[in-house]
């Protein structure tokens, strides 16, 4: 079948949050190689709204992974239901071409259940046309994939792949509010701050937590660098943390024993969508290699992520004036979620606030003497 003839086209990309930003890029090129054609996305539900306002994506077909996955040892025929639900709704359609940038058995199954005639995945997969290289940037081994379709993302006509989180004007309306309500709810008399301040840039961001407790610097040197930034700037930043409802509680505990009251506890408060939006008015993000880094990433939003177990050169930001990747000196890539020699806290405080201070000096904001 030629290019000419392809009018659907099928794109697998599930989980994890920041895996599925990493294919948005790669999204875009698909479609403006086949522009006129129909592209469908599945992916989990959990992970929607990375796809929702984009303007490549024709529709979404959502998979209820994290379902399936509680169900898959206790309700098997409750998972065994959604599969088959999914399966079902991927085959009302006649893909002519589908791509797994998953490449995992999770994905490859409804790869073979859609009946597409050309299936391209990133790995190794009997019978399909595959890709599989863990020394290439990941971004640049789902590039590959599409090159053996024929998708030339290096062509002189079309923008290689890159990360890209849109958003619709009811989410930036709603951050407005929040903006605005962070000036107003601020316990500290010393800050001045004027109503469009924060919207100005004037807001850091930390996300302190992940997925892999190996990951993550400890929550308490995050609150003490606030404390830092408070005082040595003379309060002209707003500090907000970020993180899933399940840590609200320890946030709000730590800011207590910290008597941190200028530190705003968003835990849980935000939707994907607005979480993407707030970090784009964000002056700089700090965070560990995380999704909240992905979005900063992608939003060409200065910030300091801390690697550790993971490899930064084939999942991190690449090297720019504005990412700085933090990793312990003596920090092997082991790939493990716990490790007991916590490589992160050989980072200190005092390091992390020379380099802030340095990343915010290539800023268009100016910072007090």
């Amino acid at each position: 079948m030629g290019d000419e003839n392809i009018s659907k086209i099928l794109v697998i990309k599930q989980t994890s949050l920041g895996d599925v930003l990493h294919s948005t890029g790669h999204i875009r090129v698909i479609k403006q190689h086949f522009p006129t054609a129909y592209l469908c996305v599945l992916t989990a539900t959990e992970s929607a709204d990375i796809y929702r306002d984009n303007p490549y994506v024709d529709e979404l077909i959502l998979f209820p992974y994290q379902q399936v996955k509680s169900n898959l040892y206790r309700r098997p025929n409750i998972a065994l239901h959604n599969i088959i639900a999914t399966i079902k709704q991927l085959r009302r359609h006649n893909f002519d071409i589908a791509f797994d940038l998953q490449g995992l058995f999770r994905s490859v199954l409804f790869l073979y259940a859609s009946r597409a005639q050309r299936k391209y995945v990133k790995g190794n997969w009997l019978g399909l046309a595959g890709l599989r290289d863990p020394k290439l940037p990941v971004l640049t081994e789902m590039a590959q994939v599409l090159n053996l379709a024929g998708i030339k993302c290096d062509s002189p006509t079309m923008q290689c792949p890159t990360m890209e989180l849109f958003s619709n004007d009811k989410t930036r309306r709603e951050i407005d509010i929040l903006i605005d309500n962070l000036d107003k709810n601020t316990s500290n008399k010393n800050i001045n701050l004027q109503k469009t301040s924060i919207q100005n840039r004037r807001l850091i961001i930390f996300s302190p937590f992940s997925k892999w407790q190996s990951k993550d610097w400890p929550l308490i040197n995050y609150l003490e660098l606030a404390k830092l930034i408070h005082t040595k700037f003379s309060y002209s930043f707003t500090t907000v943390i970020t993180a899933e409802n399940k840590y609200q509680a320890n946030i709000t505990k730590q800011l207590k024993i910290a008597a941190d009251n200028n530190t705003i506890n968003l835990a849980g408060q935000l939707s994907i969508a607005q979480l993407a939006e707030l970090i784009s008015r964000a002056t700089i993000l700090i965070s560990g290699d995380s999704f909240p880094m992905h979005i900063a990433w992608a939003k060409n939003i200065p910030h300091i992520a801390f690697f550790a177990p993971t490899d930064d050169k084939r999942i991190g930001p690449p090297p720019s004036e504005i990412t700085t990747i933090i990793r312990p000196p003596t920090c092997k890539v082991c790939d493990k979620p716990t490790c007991r020699r916590n490589c992160l806290t050989q980072i200190s405080v005092q390091q992390i606030f020379t380099i802030l201070t340095r990343q915010l000096q290539n800023t268009d904001y100016k910072i007090p003497n």
